[in-house]
């Protein structure tokens, strides 16, 4: 009977991967539903390793399906992680890429795609004001996120018929966006005008202790644009170039 310990922790060991490879993802997502009260998914199938689901609110907004699988050549490089995709084709929000563990300390997201609708963003986010709308379109190619801050970060997006809604009711027009590390192991985004009625460009840093800085210049496009004066008027005064100045130091909300 001597070495028989050995194979039977062996075996049970086996027996334990083995249930959680069948494991189902809809008993899996039954055990945490409770703990994401601002995601609800629908038509669960396949297991935790891979899977999908037919339908998925986030907020107030109901996406396509989704899948998702544990992607097991990721573990030479030391880090648990999982390709997603969440929403579908042409549906108002849809987000696919890789995401997990790096280390045992560290979370990271890579080769990231977003594409939304303004307006299927404020059923997430909340603090957009009524009436918004527009399409963001954007790439993260990596963000490493430590206890320590962000240390690294790199992006790039877009938006297009941008509109910020009631009270305002000014339209935006079109912007590009660059995402890099800052000092401080914080992150900055550089954001530049394309096309429509405002001029500018604008840097914003925020912090790890969620403060943040926002500098930059903006400036209506036409200077016959009496309401965009009326606008930048109460952000500041203008230069001779009809520029205002932007320079504002805070903290983000709840953090």
């Amino acid at each position: 009977m001597r070495g028989w310990r050995g194979p039977l922790l062996f075996g049970l060991l086996c027996y334990l991967v083995f249930l959680l490879a069948r494991m189902p993802a809809s008993w899996a997502y039954g055990q945490v539903a409770g703990w994401l009260p601002f995601a609800r998914l629908e038509g669960m199938r396949g297991t935790i390793w891979s899977g999908g689901f037919s339908g998925m609110t986030l907020g107030a907004t109901r996406l396509g399906g989704g899948a998702w699988r544990v992607a097991p050549e990721a573990l030479t490089a030391g880090r648990l992680a999982i390709d997603v995709v969440l929403g579908a084709e042409g549906s108002p929000l849809r987000i696919a890429g890789r995401a997990g563990l790096e280390g045992m300390s560290a979370l990271f997201a890579e080769g990231m795609t977003i594409e939304a609708e303004v307006e299927a963003l404020r059923g997430v986010v909340g603090m957009i004001p009524p009436g918004s709308r527009g399409r963001i379109v954007g790439r993260l190619e990596t963000l490493v996120v430590e206890r320590a801050g962000v240390r690294a970060a790199r992006g790039s997006g877009s938006g297009s018929g941008l509109h910020v809604g009631s009270p305002l009711n000014v339209a935006l027009g079109d912007w590009t966006a660059e995402l890099q590390p800052d000092e401080g192991r914080g992150v900055l985004l550089r954001v530049n005008d394309r096309a429509g009625p405002w001029r500018g460009r604008l840097t914003i840093g925020v912090k790890p202790d969620g403060s943040y800085r926002a500098r930059g210049l903006v400036a209506a496009r036409e200077a016959s644009d009496t309401r965009a004066g009326n606008l930048l008027r109460v952000l500041g005064p203008m230069d001779g170039q009809g520029q205002v100045a932007i320079a504002e130091n805070g903290r983000l909300p709840g953090w």
